[in-house]
Formats: structure tokens, C-alpha cells, sequence
């Protein structure tokens, strides 16, 4: 019988997850001796070789290493939060509520005509919701609906982008996801 170094032969690149939903990424390995797993990072049993994660909740990196004493191979893979459906809060610093209430009507008028125009080159998106607002700094919760699966990192950042390079107009903040 012959030794033949550990090699990882398969491990899928990405994983797309709804947020919430448990994903399990699969290493696959050869080699002789029999190869080893360990994950990274990892908070449950990692020295098989399918990695459980309940209820993912952000994107992440994780890596497989596997090793027979012969040699190692390290694959990576990435878990990414995506959805036709994202929720996200806006938080506009330069809006204040008077007496607890605000013009919700008024927010949302402005608020939808400036979320078409940032998503304007997106062809899958669709529509936006407002969910709720609170007062303070005026918090803004939005669902916004995509025709096919969108990454939530990616609305985040077109986001964030229309919000410093001044897109939203009178309103100043952050956005962030729920």
C-alpha cells in the first residue's frame, strides 16, 4: 500500500445563506493515512469533515485543513448572507422627531425616491417597504425585495456608498443590518 499525502478535492468557494438559516460546508479529502480535518474558525466539533453552522447571522471565512503526517492542504470557503428579501436599518442623523412623532408620509416619499435611484442599476430590484420608524436620531427599518437573490453585504455597501457621497440629499447617516 502506498502513502499519498493529504490533498483537499473538493470544497465549494461560497456559500449563499438567508440570514438565520444553518449551512453545512463539506470538505472533501484523499491521502493515505486516512487525513485529519480541523476547521477555522470553529465553535463546535470541527475535526470532521462537514462543518456545521447553525443559524449564520454574517458573512464569514472559514477554512478547512486537513493533514496525514505526510503533508497538509488548507482550502478556503466563504458563507455570505444573501436573500431576495433584505432588511436593513437606516439611522438619519440630520432628521429629528418633534414631540416623538414624525412625518411619516414625508420621510417615506423622500426616503423611496432616493432607495430607486441608489438601485437603479440593480435589475433585480424591485420594491421597498418601510417597516418602522423611531425617533431619537430618526431610525429608519426597511424591507427591500429583490426578484432574484441578492448578497445582503452588497445592498449594505451601495448603501453606505449613496449615503457619503450624498445621494440621500438632506438626510445624513448609517445604514446596518438588522
Amino acid at each position: 500500500m502506498s502513502c499519498n499525502p493529504a490533498k483537499i478535492v473538493k470544497l465549494a468557494s461560497e456559500y449563499e445563506v438567508a440570514v438565520g438559516q444553518s449551512v453545512s460546508l463539506n470538505c472533501q479529502a484523499e491521502g493515505n493515512p486516512k487525513p485529519t480535518y480541523a476547521w477555522n474558525p470553529c465553535e463546535r466539533v470541527c475535526h470532521e469533515s462537514t462543518l456545521n453552522i447553525p443559524g449564520v447571522v454574517s458573512d464569514g471565512i472559514y477554512t478547512c485543513k486537513v493533514t496525514n503526517g505526510l503533508e497538509s492542504d488548507t482550502k478556503h470557503t466563504s458563507v455570505a448572507i444573501a436573500s431576495t428579501l433584505i432588511n436593513v436599518t437606516l439611522t438619519i442623523t440630520s432628521e429629528r422627531c418633534n414631540d416623538g412623532k414624525y412625518n411619516q408620509s414625508l420621510l417615506w416619499r423622500k426616503l423611496n425616491k432616493t432607495i430607486k435611484e441608489v438601485f437603479a442599476s440593480e435589475s433585480g430590484y424591485n420594491s421597498a417597504r418601510l417597516v418602522n420608524v423611531r425617533c431619537g436620531s430618526v431610525v429608519v427599518d426597511l424591507a427591500l425585495k429583490f426578484s432574484s437573490t441578492v448578497r445582503e453585504s452588497k445592498v449594505l455597501s451601495l448603501l453606505r456608498d449613496a449615503a457619503k457621497n450624498g445621494m440621500f440629499g438632506d438626510f445624513h447617516g448609517k445604514s446596518s443590518n438588522n
